[in-house]
């Protein structure tokens, strides 16, 4: 095969572009607040078990970056220098941002910083960059920064008297790099904090930031709080932090580690901007899979897992692996798919060329945590697992959609549905004042269960003051209407429960919470955060969900009916005219007559009856988007005894069952905003019959006897019983037998409603 000279070249410049892009030591920033911050490499830091580094410090940069960027347009130079460093191929540190870039933002940005308690130590930290020139290398300048062509000295430190009233019986020093005319007694964003007396030490702390020392005889001596007193600030105080909507001081960043000075104030002797020990390599080719090898997992109804970057000396199925060895065999003999689920958490399978990974079917994980209720509970993890199904794949028989064991028999399950939307009043006395909310999806008896774990003994030995709270989280999770969201512990609350209570793990050979595992980044003054993912480890950026677009997309036009105005959407599909008139306008007539009834049942009917008529539409989409199943099975509770009156209720619950779970995508299914499920919940179809006793008008020769409606529920009460004695049609009396009492065949979950030709029959008496 012959290729030309030209192509040979271009396929050689293109992999010289990439090589200079794509180096040993450098990688594009991919956090869009650090975009505008005047360079676009950073260093290939390590992943933080599995989470891409940039993406991990994410949330905070974007944070701190929107609220700086008002005062300065160089607040993303330094505070993105900080984080994620320039990076240059050629050198073996990061190349920091020069004085004068620092000290415009300093200068710019000292008002917020003040009330941050933040610019004493900002004031000293520019001082440790150089003052380099335009055409220096040593620091650099962003491109919209205006500076001239030689550098200068920088201006020696003087000292002031401190003079700020709180800080003077707080400080060990009487002097400081701050200007006394800035020493305003002006209250920080901490005052609330400082109020709360949750530590001894804050306004020490603040002191310290705020006002550096000085001393006259060594004015380039720069000192700031030491980390290991911002530590334990984060201790004692993340609940006021998290309370006041405020971050938490970034201890392992910004503060130096200490040089044994019992005062908590540490030297800085240099710029202190984060820079790895080791580079990581390049990821593999997206969808790069390797066998998994993992011993535990050999019954996991997969082979193969991504190929993931080492972690330190080990691979990162030799440090999963240790864990999975651990875990699996404790749960295995309760569910054949127990090592499915748990490696599907920490090695998921690996499908060649995708970027996703394939996960378990949502059918099966709930399964597996109901068959391993017992060993889960006193785990203490029951409620996590049940939760943690609701992010799976929802399996409705499309291929490749999810692993779903060919030996997995639905029928055989009891538990396929989530049941989180259905609430129970928290009994624990321990849990409820610990708790920010009451209610929980874990039934009474369970709840009852959940208080054996075998974490008593850390619980008992007192570590951490905030164990109790965590199990209770874990324990009895919120009941939610939202089953896309998972309410778990935060990461950093995890992270202190382990930090307090790792000798008493050790001593009771128990292994440490999962922190990094499963539980989302954030703060939140009750310590839980969401999580919106399955959270399984994955080298690649996963896709965002979205809409297919077909060919010809569909055209979507305002929903007008005056009874759907409260359906929870706004567009439907461009229906052709009925007879000459507007789609709405003859639909409209016949949704206005049955909601005016059924609204005064539920206020969820809308969103029922007008997706029956006018179904959501979404540009682009080939399929109307329908309510989610839990929705539907609300109405069906909140107005059964109008549907029974009207002899529909049958009809209407089977319909619900044709209705998807609620998934990830958002044209799966829908819940109307603000959407909230009773305490108590219509029973699941689950394939059980019973004998129809009722109603009394069901002809002789139906051709079945047995429905899914209970004996207790069956009646011959119809609003329609006028109709039914004047014998109009002969159709009808099985036509509402269909509609009050379906057919129902044993493990078998098919819906059966009236033919078309049958309700023709009876069209008249409907409007």
């Amino acid at each position: 095969m012959k290729i030309s000279m030209d192509l040979t070249f271009a396929f050689v410049s293109l992999a010289s572009m990439f090589s200079l892009i794509f180096g040993e030591k450098c990688e594009p920033i991919s956090i869009k607040s650090c975009s505008n911050a005047g360079y676009s490499l950073t260093a290939r830091f390590p992943d933080i078990d599995g989470t891409p580094y940039q993406d991990f410090l994410a949330p905070r940069l974007d944070l701190y970056n929107l609220l700086l960027q008002s005062c300065s347009a160089y607040a993303s130079t330094i505070l993105c220098s900080l984080y994620l460093p320039k990076c240059e191929e050629k050198r073996t540190d990061p190349q920091p941002p020069c004085y004068k870039v620092c000290k415009k933002f300093a200068t710019e940005c000292q008002d917020l910083l003040k009330k941050a308690g933040l610019a004493g130590v900002f004031t000293v930290l520019c001082d440790k960059l150089p003052d380099g020139n335009s055409t220096s290398n040593e620091c650099f300048y962003p491109p919209n920064f205006k500076q001239s062509s030689s550098g200068g000295s920088k201006p020696i430190p003087k000292c002031y008297d401190v003079v700020d009233p709180v800080c003077k019986k707080h400080l060990h020093y009487n002097k400081t790099v701050m200007p006394t005319s800035l020493q305003t007694g002006e209250e920080t964003l901490f005052q609330s904090i400082i109020n709360s007396n949750c530590s001894d030490e804050l306004e020490k702390f603040i002191c310290y930031a705020q006002f550096s020392p000085c001393d006259p005889k060594q004015p380039r001596t720069i000192q700031i709080p030491c980390k290991s007193l911002c530590v334990r600030i984060h201790k004692n105080c993340w609940k006021e932090f998290n309370k006041a909507g405020l971050p938490l001081p970034p201890c392992d960043y910004v503060y130096p580690e200490d040089d044994n000075n019992p005062t908590g104030i540490c030297e800085v002797k240099k710029w202190p901007a984060s820079w790895p020990a080791q580079f990581r390599p390049p990821a593999p080719e997206i969808g790069t899979c390797e066998e998994l090898t993992v011993k535990s997992c050999a019954k996991a109804n997969y082979k193969y897992t991504a190929k993931y970057l080492k972690v330190g000396n080990e691979t990162f199925q030799q440090k999963k692996g240790k864990l999975l060895d651990q875990l699996i065999p404790y749960i295995e003999s309760c569910s054949p798919y127990s090592s499915l689920i748990l490696c599907s958490l920490y090695l998921p399978k690996c499908v060649p060329g995708s970027a996703r990974p394939m996960l378990p079917c949502r059918q099966v994980c709930l399964d597996f945590a109901d068959k391993c209720k017992t060993k889960l509970t006193l785990v203490s993890t029951v409620g996590m697992t049940i939760a943690l199904c609701d992010l799976l794949p929802f399996y409705d028989g499309t291929p490749n959609k999810c692993i779903m064991p060919e030996s997995f028999k639905m029928k055989d399950s009891l538990q396929l549905f989530s049941t989180r939307n259905v609430c129970y009043k928290v009994t624990s006395s321990k849990c409820s004042k610990d708790l920010h909310y009451d209610k929980t999806f874990l039934p009474t008896d369970d709840q009852r269960a959940a208080e054996l774990t075998i974490l008593q003994p850390v619980i008992d030995s007192g570590c951490s003051p905030d164990i109790e709270k965590y199990l209770c989280l874990m324990r009895m999770p919120k009941c939610t209407a939202d089953t896309s969201v998972v309410h778990l512990p935060c990461r950093e609350f995890c992270k202190r429960i382990n930090d307090d209570c790792d000798a008493v793990f050790k001593a009771n050979r128990i292994v440490p919470l999962p922190c990094d595992s499963f539980f989302p980044e954030g703060g939140s003054s009750t310590g839980q955060c969401d999580l919106k993912s399955w959270p399984a480890p994955w080298p690649w950026k996963i896709p965002d969900p979205s809409p297919p677009v077909s060919d010809s997309p569909t055209k979507c036009v305002p929903l007008r009916v005056e009874s759907c105005a409260n359906a929870g959407y706004y567009y439907t599909a461009d229906f052709p005219p009925i007879d000459g008139k507007p789609y709405q306008t003859v639909k409209g007539k016949s949704l206005k007559f049955f909601l005016d009834f059924l609204n005064v049942c539920s206020k969820y009917s809308s969103t029922i009856m007008c997706s029956l008529f006018m179904p959501k539409c979404m540009e682009g989409h080939p399929k109307p988007v329908m309510p989610c199943r839990s929705v539907c099975l609300e109405f069906v509770n909140k107005c059964h005894r109008l549907l029974s009156l009207a002899s529909h209720a049958g009809l209407f619950r089977s319909l619900c069952d044709l209705l998807p779970e609620q998934d990830a995508l958002l044209t799966t299914c829908f819940v109307p905003k603000g959407f909230t499920a009773s305490t108590t919940s219509v029973d699941r179809r689950n394939g059980q019959c019973s004998k129809i006793r009722e109603p009394k008008f069901c002809p002789d020769d139906l051709h079945y006897n047995l429905t899914f409606v209970v004996e207790n529920e069956q009646t011959s009460d119809s609003i329609l019983q006028t109709i039914l004695d004047s014998k109009c049609s002969p159709d009808l009396e099985k036509y509402l037998c269909y509609t009050t009492v379906p057919p129902c065949k044993t493990n078998d979950l098919s819906v059966y409603v009236p033919c078309r030709s049958v309700c023709e029959q009876c069209t008249w008496i409907y409007p």
